[in-house]
């Protein structure tokens, strides 16, 4: 194709032909007289067209780059939208977004009791307590069931238990169980300080009042947090007569109300616990306690010999049956904020250690997309005959979050007792 600005050639005899310029022409001098100054005729050369485009691969001059692993998406297990979005929010720190998304759940009536439970945690790491006891009377009355119970103090990490020596007391409560027996409960206090189990025969109470009840139910739960072992004989002898000091409708008495609670736990009566919290919540209009089973006895307790191990924290795992033993496990302990976690941070659960292996999430607050991610890398390269793992101690939150990472379907997913 020829170029459009080419000079066209003039012909011989221009130079002789006048050139007429008006005195409208914007025009420079230009002298066209010599023939040398005239411009050559430009020849348009043609376009060399190729034959063929031909293209050289260029792997042997270049490295193989392997290709990207797929990302993993997320969430592998889908749950309902408030839910995930409740999770993600917490597990991101973002409580306040947590409590919107559950609030609103509720507010539109398409929470289901997970909602609830989950909302009790925010307002807990809130340390919202008025909204936390607002929202116990709402779930009394909606569920019919206890509500959980405020508490905002999670310990900071389970230790094993440091046993005292080797021996027992036997401890009969004889007479009136009142405020005046306060004496005689510290010295018993005392003794457990020395003793690996106490027997304490409630069979011989004659008599009870608001303040007795008082001072028992606070030594039950001080042995709570010891070591000495605590066994109560003719505990549904004192509950029958326990229930004459109370009326539904009626807030008296309290203390007498939460040492029958406390009867049915140690007699693990659930249904009966959770009639009488509801009876309770109704009446004080507070929450109830909410029901924890008690720790598991070790083997021939009874005999004054102690064979159970509280190594790696077995001891008092929530959620095992009173009485049972408690299988030697290999435990994994986190506690604060798991953020970022690698696979490193869970290598422990690689162990060729026989037996099945725990990972005890009782003290952690919160755990991370990413760290969630890791952990199930970790579980789905174990051996395929592996013992199992178990993570216990998960609230609601970080239970969902595990679900939806895909944890629950390589571990059993155990939820605190104490968050239910």
């Amino acid at each position: 194709m020829a170029n459009s600005s080419a000079k066209t050639a003039l012909p011989a005899d221009a130079a002789d032909a006048p050139v007429s310029v008006s005195e409208d022409d914007d025009l420079f001098s230009l002298d066209f007289t010599k023939p040398e100054k005239l411009a050559k005729t430009t020849v348009p050369q043609p376009v060399q067209t190729a034959a063929s485009l031909t293209l050289e691969p260029l792997e042997d001059a270049l490295p193989a780059v392997a290709p990207s692993p797929p990302a993993e998406s997320f969430p592998l297990v889908r749950l309902d939208p408030a839910t995930e979005a409740a999770a993600l929010a917490y597990s991101a720190g973002d409580l306040a977004e947590a409590r919107r998304t559950l609030e609103t759940a509720l507010q539109t009536g398409t929470a289901g009791e997970a909602h609830w439970l989950m909302l009790f945690e925010v307002y807990r790491a809130i340390g919202d307590q008025a909204a936390f006891d607002r929202l116990a009377l709402e779930y009394v009355n909606t569920m019919e069931k206890s509500a959980p119970a405020w508490h905002n103090d999670r310990p900071a990490a389970r230790t094993p238990l440091v046993r005292p020596a080797d021996g027992r007391a036997s401890v009969a409560l004889n007479g009136s169980l009142n405020a005046r027996c306060a004496p005689q409960f510290a010295k018993l206090m005392s003794v457990t300080k020395t003793r690996s189990l106490l027997r304490l025969d409630l069979g011989r109470i004659q008599d009870a009042d608001n303040g007795g009840c008082a001072l028992l139910l606070g030594f039950i739960q001080y042995l709570k947090k010891t070591a000495c072992e605590l066994e109560l004989d003719g505990m549904a002898y004192l509950k029958d007569m326990l229930k004459a000091g109370i009326v539904a409708g009626q807030p008296e008495n309290d203390a007498i109300w939460l040492l029958l609670l406390e009867l049915h736990q140690q007699l693990g009566e659930a249904d009966a616990f959770e009639t009488l919290a509801l009876e309770y919540a109704v009446t004080f209009e507070v929450s109830p306690p909410s029901w924890e089973l008690p720790k598991p006895k070790r083997k021939n307790a009874g005999a004054g010999t102690t064979t159970g191990s509280a190594g790696g924290g077995s001891a008092g795992l929530a959620g095992t049956q009173a009485g049972a033993e408690v299988p030697a496990a290999a435990t994994l302990h986190f506690s604060g904020d798991l953020l970022n976690a690698g696979e490193a941070d869970f290598a422990a659960l690689k162990s060729t250690a026989t037996g099945e292996r725990v990972i005890d999430l009782f003290a952690l607050k919160r755990m991370d997309q990413t760290s969630a991610m890791s952990l199930r890398r970790v579980l789905s390269a174990l051996p395929q005959d592996h013992a199992g793992v178990r993570l216990i101690g998960c609230n609601h939150l970080l239970a969902a979050m595990l679900e939806m990472a895909g944890i629950g379907q390589l571990a059993r997913i155990r939820i605190e007792r104490a968050h239910r």
